[in-house]
């Protein structure tokens, strides 16, 4: 059983989930059987309410990653979102994935809870989002965010509950996000900024090292959104004095992630049916696996995960070492 706050108890084997599809077809079943679709590519399986005095401002967000619009229910989820699509760790995500619910002490009814966001990092793990201000969460609302992290827990699945982003940070993300289409790029002007700032100056000094403002800086901009060139978006609002600088290009890991190495060379079998779920959710078997065949495919893939390891660990000791 997962203990939560308040003494409730929540029967860790009935989470029970329900989403719709990217066709709109709704779909239902036990956590553990459902959780490895493709919830980044979900439909939203509540709408927003509409209402004659409303005071919540929902709407449409056109993100950059993945070039589609996800909805948002608030200023403070927009802003959220905007750090989400800013971020290049993020490669999909979506709002109003799934319902989870769950029965709680005994009780015959069940309780519900719909979380705001799925996302899907670039490493292949999937986070859940609640976005909620800090002053706006009841008991119960608590209780549920409580709960629905010790589920993600079960699956595999990081779970944040965030609320309003930094003033300094929201504003920055506000002007740059004005420049996240693709079509503001434009070369040669993105190698010559990188080449203008290959050492930290000034945002303005670097731009017109590079040719007229006007023409430059919302390449610039563009750069700044995709993290191809760095600021510090919280230090204070841009201006022609920020220091901006170049982002180390960090190549990517051969193999797996190093958190999905570390769930199929668990002990814990929590940990290795989370990792099994997502290898054959990316890799699906042609045909099934006979029963005989299982324990030896499961072997296989703990012994690759070890050598993923040990040529990683390896790479990462000094050229003088052996």
């Amino acid at each position: 059983m997962v203990s939560a706050g308040w003494g409730w108890l929540v029967e860790a084997d009935d989470f029970w989930l329900e989403y719709v599809d990217a066709r709109g077809d709704p779909h239902e079943g036990p956590l553990e059987v459902m959780w490895s679709a493709r919830f980044e590519a979900a439909g939203q399986v509540r709408t927003f309410p509409s209402y004659r005095g409303q005071r919540n401002f929902a709407g449409w967000y056109w993100a950059a990653t993945g070039a589609e619009l996800v909805g948002y229910e608030s200023w403070v989820e927009l802003g959220q979102l905007m750090r989400l699509d800013c971020d290049p760790g993020v490669v999909a995500m979506a709002s109003q994935p799934f319902r989870l619910s769950w029965r709680s002490g005994g009780r015959a009814r069940r309780i519900s809870h719909t979380p705001d966001y799925f996302v899907r990092r670039r490493d292949g793990t999937g986070v859940v989002l609640d976005v909620r201000p800090d002053d706006r969460i009841e008991p119960e609302d608590a209780v549920k965010f409580e709960v629905t992290a010790a589920a993600c827990a079960r699956v595999g699945w990081g779970f944040e509950r965030v609320g309003v982003l930094d003033p300094v940070l929201a504003a920055n993300l506000r002007w740059l996000s004005g420049y996240r289409h693709p079509r503001v790029r434009r070369e040669p002007v993105t190698a010559e900024l990188r080449a203008a700032f290959a050492r930290p100056r000034g945002l303005l000094a670097g731009v017109r090292a590079v040719g007229d403002p006007i023409a430059v800086l919302p390449v610039l901009f563009h750069l700044l959104w995709r993290r191809e060139l760095a600021v510090d978006l919280e230090a204070g609002l841009l201006s022609a004095a920020t220091q901006v600088r170049t982002v180390p290009v960090v190549a990517e890991e051969a193999g797996a992630s190093p958190h999905w190495r570390h769930l199929a060379m668990s002990t814990d079998e929590e940990g290795f049916r989370a990792f099994h779920a997502e290898f054959m959710r990316r890799l699906p078997n042609e045909s099934s696996l006979r029963t005989t065949s299982k324990p030896w495919f499961i072997h296989q893939l703990r012994v690759i995960a070890h050598s993923i390891q040990a040529a990683a660990e390896q790479a990462a000791l000094p050229a003088s070492q052996p």
